[in-house]
């Protein structure tokens, strides 16, 4: 008889969505789960970063097994393969990699998962990680149906994105942002929604006016070898800017 099990659910979650959130709620419901690890990569999509998705999933309504947690590796395999390698050497943990039963892809990653632990008891991988003895994988698939609907475009029916999600927070629509969150109180969506546009916003006016930055450097013939020339460009700049600010409010 196996333990209760500790679901992993890794990904990027650029923001997350009905659809992450539903699934992981699911899991947790289970009588046979003892908690739902959702770990959240670093990479940034859209100018949305991993301390956004943390805080947007804080905001969601989440079931207490729920455990929200960053981690360094956005690749999904590499994350829960280290949350094992980091088990005490002793544990009897039993782990499974959630997996959607819709998703071939999810099923195939959840089957290598489970004999790659295994293999890892006897054969350290090249950095010298190992799998605790004791612990031991199961499969865990289930799903939800997190579809759109009353959009105003022709998504209605299709399945809940992260990207869509993306477009609507880029567009200001609220209107079709709601949809990406239909089990979630407007009052909670208007937060989230707010939180992400300001961010989406100040990312979006840096992208431009790196690229304005860039034009200027290119005229001047000055050759851009990498990012720090416009990086270094932009903060000379806001300096400037503030220092006029405040020989303005001097002379006045």
């Amino acid at each position: 008889m196996h333990n209760k099990v500790t679901v992993l659910l890794p990904g990027g979650f650029k923001p997350p969505h009905n659809g992450h959130l539903e699934l992981a709620n699911k899991f947790a419901s289970r009588s046979d789960v003892s908690k739902v690890l959702v770990m959240v990569g670093p990479t940034q999509r859209d100018g949305i970063t991993r301390e956004q998705s943390l805080s947007v999933w804080n905001l969601l309504p989440k079931n207490s097994k729920i455990q929200i947690v960053p981690v360094t590796d956005d690749n999904p395999m590499k994350a829960s393969f280290m949350y094992v390698f980091n088990l005490p050497k002793d544990s009897t943990e039993t782990v499974a990699l959630g997996s959607s039963s819709k998703d071939p892809d999810d099923a195939k990653r959840a089957k290598i998962f489970k004999l790659s632990v295994e293999k890892y008891k006897n054969t350290p991988t090249k950095d010298g990680d190992s799998t605790p003895q004791n612990v031991s994988v199961v499969d865990l698939t289930d799903d939800v149906y997190a579809v759109y609907k009353n959009r105003t475009d022709d998504l209605n029916g299709k399945s809940i994105s992260a990207t869509v999600l993306r477009n609507d927070l880029k567009n200001g629509d609220f209107t079709n942002f709601k949809t990406n969150y239909p089990s979630v109180d407007d009052n909670t969506t208007k937060k989230i929604f707010t939180l992400l546009k300001g961010t989406n916003m100040k990312e979006s006016k840096y992208i431009k006016l790196k690229e304005i930055v860039k034009k200027i450097l290119q005229e001047e013939g000055i050759k851009i070898i990498d990012t720090d020339n416009l990086d270094q460009s932009i903060t000379k700049i806001k300096q400037a800017q503030s220092d006029t600010d405040k020989l303005k409010s001097s002379v006045v």
